[in-house]
This record gives C-alpha cells, structure tokens and sequence, in this order.
C-alpha cells in the first residue's frame, strides 16, 4: 500500500512537471515571436529612415538641378542676347544649339533624377506598406499574445484548482489508504486469533476423541462386569434351586440349610441390586456419551471449547463402584 502511495505521489508531481513545462515553453515561444517582431520593426523603421534621407538628399539635389537650369536658362538667354548683339547671326545660332545643347543635358540629367525619385518614392511607399503590414502584424501578434496570456492565466488557474482537487482526492485516498490498512491489521489479527483458536479446538477434539475412546472402553467393561454379574446371578440361582432341593432330599440339615439359603437370597438380592446399579450405571453413560457427541458437535461449530468434566465423572463412577462391590 506505501508503494501504491508513492506511485501516486510521484504520477502528480510528474503531472505538474509536464504541465509547468508545456506553459513555460508556451511562454518561452511568445517571447520569441514578439522579439523576432521587434527587430522586424526595428529593422524597417531604421532602412526607412535610410529611405527617407536619401529622399531628401535626392530631392536637394533635383531642387539644385532644377534652380541650376534655370540660372543656365536665364545664363543662355542673356548670352545669346549678348552675343546676338555683338557677333553676327551664324555664330549666334551655334551659341544657341550649343546652350540648347547643355540644356538638353541638364534636362535628361534632371529626368533621370526625377526617374531616380520616383523609384525611391516608390520603394518609401511599399517600405511604408511593409512598415504597416509589420505594425498590423505586430498589433495582431500583440493580441494574440495578450489572447495566449489569458490564455495561459485560465490554464494556470484551471491547474490550480485541478491540483487542488488532485491534491484532496489523494488526500481522500491516503486516508481510505490508511483505513484499509488498519482494517486489514484488524482482520489478520481477529484471523490469528480464530486460527489459534480453531488450534485449541482442533486439540479439544482430539481430547474429546480420545475420552470417548475411553469412555466406550469403560462402557464395554461395564457391559462385562454386568454381564459377569448375571452369570453369578443366574449361578446363585441355580445354586439356590440345588440347594431347595438339597433341603427336600437332607431333611436333616434343614436350619444349616436354612440359614445358607437365607444367606445365598441376601447374596442373590444384593447381586440383583448390584445388576441394576450396573445397568442403571451403563444407560446414563450410554446417555451421556450421546451429549458428549452432540456437544463435540457444537463446539466444532460454534468454535468453543468443551470441558470433560461429564466424562471424568463417568470414567470415575463405574471403578468406585466396582471397588464397594461385596466379594465372593
């Protein structure tokens, strides 16, 4: 039962273990999704601010373009006024396609400065998007995370009360436990007891069987002593009836023969008497064989202990009586 016990014992505590380690590695992946998040984020607003100066910078440099052309514009036209005015009109229109020439320049340079631009608008646009895809997902990993947390706070109350109810449901079993070992310390010991007892009875009757033994024995040397008592009688008889006649035939010893009959009847009266003490003797303990055997019986059923003081009694009346018997 102690094993039982620590079996138990050791399934919860390996229970709890399980259940606090699936909750601590639950935490331990949140944790990690949300700084995986962070340096998402931090990474996109640091390449957009990259984005944005270079930007800036590219747009300075479109807006000092732009005022460069201009001042070459204005440069151009007062020069080919200039020149329209002091040289003639064929070195005026070579100054002219020459000024037309660098403005085309400026131009292209410009539109690819402007294409450069847009393309840089462009990538700021879809790093914002991303940006905004990033704090959507962070917003929603967020959620989730504070889902998980409450989440994680139910399952930990859920476990608590769970313990709880574990803790007082082994509590009830270590206690039922307990119970049933005393009962069972209670029952070996009522069975000791009721083997020990079932010993003495077992050696009760085998005493018993054995003073039945002798009791039979007994009773079969009473039946003899009976029995050698009625011959003498039936001797007595017939000795009497020898000496009636006797008395018929010798006359002349009647008062001797008298007196010898007189004699030989008391003897004959007290073999009689000593017949029926001897039968009255066997029939009650004939009787009392049969309640001892009804009362070995009941104590093979009841598991009690029988005294043989009834026996003893028998065993002791036929030889005293033996003993006061007259002696031919």
């Amino acid at each position: 039962m102690k094993k039982l016990f620590l079996i138990m014992l050791s399934g919860l505590a390996l229970f709890g273990c399980g259940e606090s380690e699936q909750h601590q590695q639950a935490r331990t992946q949140d944790q990690k999704t949300i700084s995986e998040l962070k340096n998402q984020l931090s990474d996109a607003r640091e390449s957009l601010d990259a984005k944005l100066q270079e930007r800036e910078q590219l747009v300075k440099q479109v807006q000092e373009l732009t005022n460069k052309i201009a001042q070459m514009e204005k440069l151009i036209a007062a020069k080919a006024e200039e020149r329209k005015a002091k040289a003639g009109k064929g070195k005026g229109d070579e100054n002219r396609i020459e000024l037309m020439g660098a403005k085309a320049i400026a131009e292209f340079r410009a539109e690819q400065l402007d294409r450069r631009v847009e393309k840089l608008t462009q990538d700021l646009d879809r790093k914002e998007q991303e940006v905004a895809s990033i704090r959507r997902n962070a917003q929603q990993q967020n959620t989730e995370v504070e889902q998980l947390r409450q989440r994680v706070a139910e399952l930990q109350k859920a476990d608590q009360t769970r313990t709880a109810e574990l803790q007082s449901k082994l509590e009830s079993i270590a206690k039922e436990l307990r119970e049933r070992s005393t009962a069972a310390e209670q029952f070996k010991r009522e069975l000791d007891e009721k083997a020990e007892l079932l010993g003495a009875l077992k050696n009760a009757v085998s005493d018993a069987s054995k003073l039945k033994t002798t009791a039979e024995a007994d009773a079969a040397k009473v039946r003899e002593n009976l029995t050698e008592a009625l011959k003498q009688l039936e001797t007595a008889k017939n000795e009497t009836e020898q000496a009636r006649q006797e008395i018929t035939k010798h006359q002349s010893f009647g008062q001797q023969i008298h007196q010898q009959l007189d004699q030989w009847r008391q003897y004959g009266e007290q073999m009689k008497q000593e017949a029926e003490r001897l039968s009255s003797q066997m029939n009650a303990a004939a009787s009392e064989i049969s309640e001892l055997r009804e009362q070995l019986e009941a104590a093979q059923a009841k598991l009690e202990e029988q005294a043989p003081s009834t026996i003893d009694r028998i065993l002791g009346g036929p030889e005293s009586k033996d003993d006061n018997a007259p002696q031919r």
